[in-house]
């Protein structure tokens, strides 16, 4: 009887799934497995079911069981390297696809994910062979895009334009779930570095887009109005190694007297905090939190010196200051719809130097309108005790 329970849940689970009920088939496939632990199907479409839900562990662990039940089962190698690839675990997706090929040598779905696999790891491949693996893989995963786009952009020879235009029409196709949005901006960074920059500019639009819509839910950061203080409040993002251009704001600032300047760390992961004399702490990977952080200085102006180079895009989307402002440099993109203003570099430093003068103005002007009160103090203060 068993072995019919098994079928019976089985099959009820696959009609829910086709009708998109996956809730409750996730839950027959459940009773399935509870009539046969060892039941090959149920685990398979019981991970299809948990990538649906946005559970990628939970679906790499059924289809890891189904492979140790069943070594050669084709589907769950494919969904294994599928999902380890879209994770960006890219040394475990290279082996299951190596363990598909060694069964199915040539297997039309395993060979071109293969190829740009092995291009990511440093293995060398001309341009038609790169190209044509872009153009017969089923679906490219945004974290594969940009890695393998980043891996061109190294090339100091240029010597994959074909891939690289196969490689943006193929990411313009690819939807990007919420937990893939830096894929964006890495793929802006890459296609950038590989000359392509129009196609850049539109990835980095989508970017913003992005980050914007992930946003729009949160509440405001902002104090209702400036709090009290005619300095002009300039907060600055910048990674680690950015001292020259964190300079260029600070030169601008001392310049201008009235300027009070607080640089925020935005480095690499675990590394970030705000460099200032009462270092409240602003992690690069907690948009939240470090949106937070920068918004209890009610500052007039953030100016973002890094562009593309930061994971700051829902930070800013989270406007935690009056006014953000970006600094493109050389090289470097910058997805210019979340900021109100952006100035170039290369045009020098007046223009920055003019904006703070009437930024300074308006703050000044602020001030003497709208003086502090006792209860203005008193809410503020317990707003920054939440934040």
């Amino acid at each position: 009887m068993t072995a019919a329970h098994y079928a019976d849940w089985l099959a009820r689970g696959r009609a829910h799934q086709q009708a998109g009920r996956i809730i409750d088939a996730l839950l027959c496939y459940r009773q399935a497995l509870q009539q046969d632990a060892t039941g090959l199907d149920a685990r398979f479409h019981a991970g299809e079911i948990a990538w649906r839900l946005g559970d990628p562990d939970g679906a790499i662990t059924a289809w890891q069981a189904a492979t140790g039940i069943a070594p050669d089962h084709v589907p769950s190698l494919h969904a294994l390297a599928d999902a380890f690839t879209a994770t960006g675990r890219f040394d475990a997706a290279r082996e299951v696809v190596g363990r598909v090929l060694e069964r199915r040598p040539g297997e039309a779905r395993a060979a071109p994910l293969s190829v740009l696999l092995k291009f990511v790891a440093g293995e060398p491949f001309d341009d038609g062979a790169l190209a044509d693996a872009v153009a017969h893989s089923a679906s490219l995963p945004t974290s594969l895009v940009a890695a393998v786009l980043a891996q061109i952009a190294t090339d100091a020879r240029k010597r994959y334009p074909v891939a690289s235009e196969r490689l943006a029409e193929a990411a313009a196709t690819i939807p990007v779930p919420p937990t893939g949005i830096d894929a964006l901006r890495g793929i802006a960074l890459a296609l950038h570095g590989a000359g392509l920059h129009e196609a850049s500019e539109a990835f980095a639009a989508q970017y913003a887009r992005a980050c914007a819509w992930l946003a729009r839910l949160a509440m405001p950061l902002l104090w209702p109005r400036r709090t009290a203080g005619v300095e002009l409040r300039i907060g600055v993002l910048a990674r680690t190694d950015e001292h020259a251009r964190v300079e260029v704001v600070a030169s601008a600032a001392r310049n201008k007297g009235g300027c009070a300047l607080t640089v925020f760390d935005r480095g690499s992961p675990g590394g970030g905090a705000e460099a200032s004399a009462q270092g409240a702490q602003a992690g690069p990977d907690d948009a939240e939190f470090s949106a937070r952080a920068i918004a209890v200085r009610d500052l007039d102006v953030l100016i973002d010196v890094s562009g593309m180079r930061a994971r700051n895009g829902v930070l800013l989307a989270r406007r935690p200051a009056r006014s953000l402002w970006a600094i493109r440099f050389e090289g470097v993109p910058v997805a210019a719809a979340l900021y109100d203003r952006v100035f170039e570099a290369a045009r020098g430093s007046q223009v920055l130097s003019d904006a703070l003068d009437e930024a300074l103005d308006d703050a000044e002007r602020v001030s003497r309108a709208q003086p502090a009160t006792v209860e203005d103090a008193a809410t503020l203060a317990a707003w920054r005790d939440e934040a």
